[in-house]
């Protein structure tokens, strides 16, 4: 019985701890996304954070990064990719945590792709409006520019999000 008592114990002290360090690395994540930002916005004062919001371009890399997770039939791999830190070692297997690592990897690449084709599209299709315009392109040219090239945030966003998952997991891996 008391062996019993022990282990009930010994188990809520682990999912409590398992909670705190799950937590923890959340906030450690939202910490480096504001330490990134408040760096940047140090360096130009003058830059709004306003030029860098493109809602369009957001769901663009969110959307393709779950549709190309759907199409491989990694999503829930991806998902649990997440919850694996939480997880004692011996309930997972090698497999499991190689397609979770391929699921964020796949993830990381198809965010990078898919800004990369927003910004090539961009800039298409703003030469295209210049050359139909009257305006002169030493005053467009420059706003123009700043606006593509801001909507490739996204993309680095999300392999920066990614990469602390990616690490543990890889870490995780080795350590097995």
């Amino acid at each position: 019985m008391d062996t019993k008592a022990a282990n009930e114990v010994n188990s809520t002290f682990n999912k409590s701890k398992n909670i705190v360090e799950f937590i923890l690395r959340i906030v450690g994540e939202i910490l480096l996304l504001v330490f990134l930002f408040l760096l940047i916005r140090l360096q130009d004062a003058d830059l709004d954070f306003v030029w860098f919001h493109n809602s369009v371009s957001e769901w663009i890399v969110v959307g393709t990064i779950l549709i190309m997770l759907l199409i491989t039939g990694l999503f829930p791999d991806f998902l649990r990719s997440f919850l694996y830190s939480l997880r004692p070692q011996e309930k997972i297997t090698i497999i499991q945590i190689k397609k979770s690592l391929l699921s964020v990897k796949v993830a990381m690449i198809t965010a990078v792709v898919s800004e990369l084709l927003v910004l090539i599209y961009g800039y298409v299709s703003m030469m295209v409006s210049l050359s139909v315009q009257t305006i002169q392109l030493e005053n467009l040219l420059p706003v123009s520019l700043a606006i593509f090239a801001g909507n490739a945030i996204y993309g680095i966003l999300a392999i920066i999000i990614l990469l602390p998952v990616y690490t543990r997991l890889k870490l995780r891996l080795i350590l097995m």
